[in-house]
């Protein structure tokens, strides 16, 4: 196991972990990534995508079922569309202003 991990686990500190991942949608809607990236890249990508490869992981050993995955991704896709396009609903915006 390298030593930063070592040492977090022991309580020793912070860790700094440098990841390096693919972006796996484009910049923005109107971005074509095919201009710039080839279909085997984009593919490549997806097959190292870290967060299908930790939900599988996280099956693999039983601590949740696909369902309970499903539901979690829902959960924060539907959260981060909100925080993009601002509450739907007047419940929502009066706790906003509280």
């Amino acid at each position: 196991m390298p030593r930063s991990g070592c040492e977090a686990r022991r309580g020793e500190g912070p860790t700094l972990i440098d990841a390096k991942i693919s972006r796996m949608k484009p910049h923005t809607s109107e971005d074509n990534q095919l201009k710039y990236r080839t279909k085997e890249e984009l593919e490549e990508a997806a097959q190292l995508d870290p967060i299908a490869g930790f939900t599988a992981w996280l099956i693999e050993r039983g601590w949740i079922t696909a369902e309970d995955a499903m539901r979690v991704q829902f959960a924060f896709d539907r959260e981060a569309q909100m925080r993009r396009t601002g509450p739907k609903s007047s419940r929502t915006r009066d706790l906003r202003t509280r």
